[in-house]
């Protein structure tokens, strides 16, 4: 992230040898809410969802938050795209209890890109729904 120098007080400033700055990215931790709007591209929006584990107690939470989390960032192209937004869902379930259920919609997913009728290889959104 850059911050631009302070613009008060820099005519005094000018005779002075001027100050650097180093450009950061800064990564927000996972659940927090660090924004950045700029369209498209760019970060997504709003509080990462929450590892899911397997617990079906939590089962139905999960997928509101999921459900939640693509409204917000419905601009971005990771969840406009079916193929992408199952893959990416699929990164937040871990845990013994679902992996192999993870792994098996991952081939799943890659077996229909990989079969898509569509001459220019788009997904098609009833992928999303299957996997939903």
């Amino acid at each position: 992230m850059y911050f631009p120098p302070a613009i008060i007080g820099m005519a005094s400033q000018q005779s002075q040898t001027p100050q650097t700055q180093a450009n950061m990215t800064i990564t927000p931790a996972q659940g927090s809410n660090m924004q950045t709007r700029n369209g498209d591209g760019g970060s997504l929006m709003g509080n990462t969802p929450p590892i899911f584990y397997g617990d079906r107690a939590q089962a139905q939470e999960f997928l509101n938050t999921i459900t939640i989390w693509k409204v917000v960032n419905y601009k971005k192209e990771v969840i406009k795209d079916p193929y992408t937004r199952t893959a990416l869902v699929l990164t937040y379930i871990k845990g013994d209890n679902v992996n192999s259920w993870a792994k098996r919609q991952l081939d799943i997913l890659n077996v229909k890109q990989q079969n898509n009728p569509d001459p220019n290889g788009t997904p098609n959104e009833t992928w999303w729904m299957d996997f939903e």
